[in-house]
């Protein structure tokens, strides 16, 4: 699932994001009523942006901590998703590493799963 959402600022994709109030800023805490993953970005022509924001389903979303190869619960900070060891409210899953792929490290996009 995802909306569309028009900004005056650009993100990148996989960035994790809030909606909040009108507004989409880097996510300070995932307690707010919107939050997800920003996928496809497009220029409009007034100089703002069209941000697809992903906030249920599969997506790649960008790593702020080394991902276990494993994977694990999803927990979301600012920036970016990790394996939460003690999710007290678990919102998706980081899936395990592909075959053939190697470790995955700060700053790489990786598979999950928003509930």
């Amino acid at each position: 699932m995802w909306i569309n959402i028009i900004s005056n600022t650009t993100f990148n994709r996989g960035d994790v994001v809030e909606y909040s109030g009108g507004i989409l800023s880097a996510l300070s805490a995932p307690t707010v009523a919107i939050y997800g993953v920003v996928g496809q970005i497009v220029d409009r022509e007034d100089g703002t942006f069209t941000i697809r924001l992903h906030t249920a389903g599969d997506v790649m979303a960008k790593a702020s901590r080394i991902i276990p190869d494993d994977g694990g619960a999803l927990g979301m900070e600012t920036g970016g998703v990790y394996v939460d060891a003690s999710p007290a409210s678990p919102i998706g899953i980081i899936s395990p590493l592909v075959e053939g792929q190697s470790s995955r490290v700060v700053g790489d996009l990786v598979l999950v799963h928003l509930r």
